[in-house]
């Protein structure tokens, strides 16, 4: 990992518009409470999530494999948020989640504390299509709604740091999200934290398979 990226052992690195990322949230935030130990949230934005292609008379068997299994894929998603109890529409909107990368930097910076309830708001708002993450008005009553105030609320005074944050990600290792970072190592997907728990644990038990 770079230097400097963060101090915590675990960074989980998010992107709202990712489904995957929504999904993990429940998780992460048990192993956190499980644990007792802080998890570092840091906003990051990579390629959107594909939607299926529709069928064509000249699809090859290649072709179908591949949207047989985006169609899969989007109906195991659904089937792990209706497990959660979550609302998700719109898997396949294409967003710019930078304003609320910036905004969940803002709540690090000034309301630390608050970091989990932005992310409750905006993630459940996004997903609901309650929240238009790409107005920067209404990322900023989220953002009092949690505690910032004042110069806090100029997210442009953050465009340098999250673009920065985001290289800094990239050259860590994070491809996608979410992305876990445990001493420096990359962890891709809500699938290794049982890995990732048992690392934390220094290894206690068996391994998991």
């Amino acid at each position: 990992m770079s230097a400097g990226l963060s101090t915590s052992r675990l960074v989980v690195a998010i992107d709202f518009v990712q489904p995957q990322s929504y999904l993990a949230k429940a998780a992460t935030y048990e192993l956190e409470r499980d644990l007792g130990i802080d998890v570092d949230w840091l906003p990051t934005s990579v390629p959107p999530f594909p939607a299926p292609a529709a069928p064509g008379e000249g699809d090859d068997r290649g072709t179908r494999h591949l949207r047989f299994r985006a169609q899969y894929l989007e109906q195991d998603l659904q089937r792990y948020a209706a497990a959660q109890g979550l609302v998700m529409r719109g898997l396949h909107r294409s967003c710019d989640s930078s304003l609320a990368g910036r905004g969940l930097l803002a709540v690090k910076s000034s309301a630390p504390a608050s970091v989990g309830d932005y992310l409750d708001r905006v993630f459940d708002g996004y997903w609901s299509e309650t929240l238009d993450i790409e107005d920067a008005e209404a990322i900023g009553r989220v953002l009092e709604s949690v505690g910032v105030s004042g110069p806090d609320l100029d997210l442009e005074r953050r465009r340098d740091d999250y673009d920065d944050l985001r290289a800094r990600l990239s050259e860590a290792g994070v491809i996608g999200a979410p992305t876990y970072l445990l001493d420096g190592e990359p962890f891709l997907g809500r699938a290794h934290l049982p890995m990732i728990r048992w690392l934390l644990q220094d290894r206690q038990g068996p391994q998991p398979i």
